[in-house]
């Protein structure tokens, strides 16, 4: 049980790092675009 949650967590964790980064792209081009 603890392993396959582990294996979850690494799963969601890569997930969550490329979202977070492409928010930072997003909010940078945001912030760029207005200047």
């Amino acid at each position: 049980m603890k392993g396959l949650f582990y294996k979850e967590g690494r799963c969601l964790w890569q997930y969550g790092k490329s979202y977070i980064l492409l928010v930072v792209i997003f909010f940078g081009l945001t912030f760029l675009n207005k200047g």
